[in-house]
């Protein structure tokens, strides 16, 4: 994207812009990152151990034999 000539008063203005983009990017790349980080440790399958134990109480409404 070309910058015209008198768009900004001076070199360090451009620079002062260019560096305000970069942080915003960089910002919103890095909230992107927890975001999808976060996703992936709550959708995420548990580990075997960490599984309920089988209870036939549970899986049994009352009154059914086994």
């Amino acid at each position: 994207m070309p910058v015209r000539r008198g768009d900004f008063h001076s070199s360090s203005d451009v620079l002062l812009v260019g560096w305000i983009g970069f942080g915003a990017f960089a910002l919103y790349g890095g909230a992107l990152i927890l975001a999808a980080r976060s996703y992936w440790l709550r959708t995420r399958p548990l580990c075997r151990a960490e599984l309920p134990v089988d209870r036939p109480e549970v899986d049994r409404p009352e009154g059914r034999p086994a």
